[in-house]
């Protein structure tokens, strides 16, 4: 049995193990596994989602908010309920809301409209004295903002309010609030992103490590990189110990000391695949549960809206794909499941995902992944697998030609069911041939076909998890 090395279309296709292309498939520890459906959580929002937020206060109790364009909304009692301020806001054709949690106040930004501010409850209102801003974060006691408009436009700049005191805006070193700018690289600041004690500030070409260095001189922000940023704040996904994130030619990660690639083998494939008209639309959101870091981003066969997905597990170090539409992403903490939730959720025993019945999933609040999808529906990522796929590499010898009469896949879980349609080609470089779909027998595919190079499209029905492939070959009849 060979192990699948990962989806890595960068690769020569030759290396033994290389997974060639993939469809709704994401890495494990022990292989890949058929990626999630969506299970719808709330009704739809009025309009289309442009960023969402999902807090926990001081009290551990919890609260669950999305933007539009004109509203801002929080899911209560089963429903939308627009606690915008009175007025509602302007943003703009592209305009995202931003989100930061101030111990019981959340915070909202968007640049074009006031900061605004929710305090424990209810309704959002005006932050009197904030900037505008287009990226929002806290840390250690500080509500921070980049590319901020004062009364003056300053995208190069970074603004902190007072130290544990999110209204006060006054520059002061009594307060320890303050603001500066950082010119020293070209551009805007495009994302703020808290890590552990310090916050990471990212321009497009570069990115500058923020520490507090307390009075007199505050917090000072040391350039880490000249020509590596990134797009936008949703291109950053934090895992709290460190940062991974789309930059504008790699994939990196970041933890404090320098930026490491961590795209080979995906690198090229992404970067022709990835719309960078439409970067600034990238979305990007952690799933603790299972080690992973989504991003769902415009190909360039779209016309600006999210239609791929790429999944990288930091454990495994490891890539895989999930191509679905969506507005947003985010990490959504489903609470205990009751039996009239479960009836709900999964009308159909084929939907019903493959995890045990003893599982902390079903009767404790759990984190998982959610979308908002192209019809502005809230649904986590917490259904059976429908349908996926993986296609090997090149499977033959240079040498001589081969007979392909076999392959057998290594499940870790099986699937409902599975076919495998074959493809060969008899010299390098030529285009392959498709030759027969076979259906999965006894846990194996049965076939017949003499060529020097095989490779094989896999599709599974259901739920599965798979670690690697067997090939039957014997010498063919020519060299």
């Amino acid at each position: 049995m060979i192990p699948f090395l990962g989806f890595l279309p960068d690769v020569d296709e030759h290396t033994q193990g290389v997974i060639t292309d993939c469809t709704m498939l994401l890495p494990t520890l022990r292989g890949y596994k058929g990626a999630p459906s969506v299970i719808v959580e709330t009704p739809a929002l009025a309009a289309a989602c442009r960023g969402a937020t999902y807090v926990v206060k001081l009290d551990n109790t919890t609260r669950l908010f999305a933007g539009a364009q004109t509203k801002l909304y929080e899911y209560v009692s089963s429903a939308w309920s627009d606690v915008s301020r009175v007025g509602d806001y302007t943003g703009s054709s592209d305009s995202a809301w931003r989100f930061a949690q101030f111990g019981d106040v959340t915070i909202a930004a968007n640049k074009i409209d006031a900061m605004q501010k929710s305090v424990s409850t209810g309704a959002f209102s005006d932050l009197a004295g904030a900037p505008k801003a287009l990226v929002v974060e806290t840390v250690g006691g500080f509500v921070m903002v980049a590319n901020y408009n004062d009364g003056t436009d300053t995208p190069d700049g970074i603004y902190w309010c007072a130290f544990e005191d999110y209204t006060d805006w006054t520059a002061s070193v009594a307060t320890q609030a303050g603001k500066l700018r950082k010119y020293d690289t070209p551009g805007e600041f495009r994302a703020l992103k808290r890590l552990g004690q310090y916050v990471v500030a990212y321009k497009e070409g570069s990115m500058y490590l923020g520490v507090n260095n307390g009075p007199p001189t505050l917090w000072g922000f040391q350039l880490i990189s000249g020509e590596i940023g990134t797009y936008t704040q949703e291109a950053v996904v934090s895992i709290e110990t460190a940062h991974f994130y789309i930059g504008t030619n790699d994939i990196y990660m970041f933890d404090g000391s320098r930026p490491l690639s961590i795209g080979d083998g995906v690198r090229e494939w992404f970067f022709t695949d990835f719309s960078v008209d439409f970067a600034y639309k990238i979305r990007g959101a952690h799933d603790k549960r299972n080690s992973l870091v989504y991003w769902y981003y415009p190909s360039v066969a779209s016309t600006g809206n999210l239609d791929s997905c790429i999944v990288f597990n930091y454990k495994s170090r490891k890539w895989g794909r999930a191509n679905r539409s969506i507005e947003v992403c985010l990490e959504y903490l489903t609470g205990a499941m009751t039996y009239a939730d479960f009836q709900t959720k999964y009308p159909t025993y084929d939907v019903i995902p493959s995890v045990d019945y003893g599982s902390p999933f079903w009767n404790a609040a759990t984190p998982n992944m959610a979308v908002f999808d192209a019809t502005h529906v809230l649904g986590t990522l917490t259904g059976a697998s429908l349908t996926s796929s993986l296609t090997s590499g090149a499977i033959g010898d240079d040498m001589q030609y081969t007979m392909l009469s076999r392959v057998q896949s290594r499940f870790i879980n099986d699937p409902t069911s599975a076919t495998m349609t074959n493809y060969y080609r008899m010299t390098d470089g030529a285009s392959y041939t498709t030759d027969a779909t076979i259906p999965m027998s006894a846990g194996r595919f049965d076939v017949m076909r003499e060529a020097r190079w095989h490779k094989v499209k896999t599709e599974y029905v259901g739920d599965v998890e798979v670690s690697g492939q067997s090939y039957v070959l014997m010498p063919g009849g020519y060299e």
